[in-house]
Parts: structure tokens; C-alpha cells; sequence
């Protein structure tokens, strides 16, 4: 009997650690689900900010672009329109020399 008892005592502490087990494993479970749907958050959250990010230097890049055109622009005609100068005074004096001969 003692020994029937002492099996009775111990499936019941063997019984009371596995519902003991069983809770604990639902509350991870829980957590884990938790943390699944936090980190899927984030990853759309990062995929979001990504493409604003993207979107943003896209645009700024075609603004430096444009800028970058026109500042190109303007010294080329600088340059341009100094060396057209340079060509004309010499130019001059030739015509000037060729209207002479005649």
C-alpha cells in the first residue's frame, strides 16, 4: 500500500509539472507569436522607408542634375562666347589687312 500510495503522490507531482510545463510553453508560444507579428511590422516598416528614402535622393538627384546642367551650360557658353570674342579681334584686324591690299 505504501508503495501504491507513493506512486499515487508521485504520477500527481509528475502531473502537476507537466501542467505546470504546459502553461509555460502556451505563454511562449504566445511571445513567440508576438514577436513574429512585431518583426513582420518592422520589415514593412523598413521596406516602407526604404522607398521613401528611394524616392527622396531620386529627387534630389535630378535636382543636382538640372543644376548641374545649367551651371555646365552657363560656363560652356562662357568659355564659348570669350573664345568667339577672341576669334573676332582676330579676325578684324585680317579683313582689315585684306581690305588694305586692295
Amino acid at each position: 500500500m505504501d508503495q501504491l500510495d507513493s506512486h499515487a503522490e508521485l504520477k500527481e507531482q509528475i502531473k502537476n509539472r507537466l501542467e505546470l510545463q504546459e502553461v509555460f510553453h502556451q505563454s511562449v508560444i504566445e511571445r513567440i507569436n508576438h514577436q513574429e507579428a512585431l518583426t513582420e511590422k518592422i520589415s514593412r516598416d523598413i521596406a516602407h522607408l526604404k522607398s521613401v528614402i528611394f524616392e527622396r535622393v531620386s529627387y534630389l538627384v535630378e535636382k543636382a542634375e538640372a543644376n548641374f546642367k545649367i551651371t555646365k551650360e552657363y560656363i560652356f557658353n562662357l568659355f564659348t562666347k570669350s573664345e568667339s570674342f577672341k576669334e573676332y579681334t582676330m579676325t578684324k584686324p585680317q579683313k582689315k589687312k585684306d581690305l588694305s591690299n586692295l
